[in-house]
């Protein structure tokens, strides 16, 4: 959660590494999650705006055409999608590995 008071607003700010063919439904859960709780914040906080970023991007690095605009609103660009794609491949390539070589996946 980011809350900036300068524009007296919060942020949620959630990120899930689901299966590909779990994007959506993961992004739409992101969202409904925090839609009671940003109520709840907007009205005890006495903040203007209220929202939820989802950050979900698949095992393999698959992202939601929703990603770069999300992350725009959280003051980053496309480096930082690229970042995390790589970061997320990587991770699950080393997981594979030691699965395949017989090694503990934790």
């Amino acid at each position: 959660m980011v809350h900036n008071h300068h524009s007296n607003e919060v942020v949620f700010v959630d990120i899930a590494v689901p299966c590909t063919h779990n994007l959506q439904s993961t992004h739409n859960e992101k969202i409904s999650k925090y839609a009671e709780l940003g109520q709840v914040v907007k009205e005890q906080w006495k903040v203007a705006r209220v929202t939820t970023v989802p950050v979900v991007i698949s095992a393999t690095g698959v992202v939601l055409t929703s990603l770069p605009e999300a992350l725009r609103a959280l003051d980053m660009d496309a480096i930082v999608l690229k970042a995390i794609s790589k970061a997320v491949v990587l991770a699950t390539t080393s997981i594979v590995r030691r699965v395949l070589d017989g090694g503990d996946t934790g």
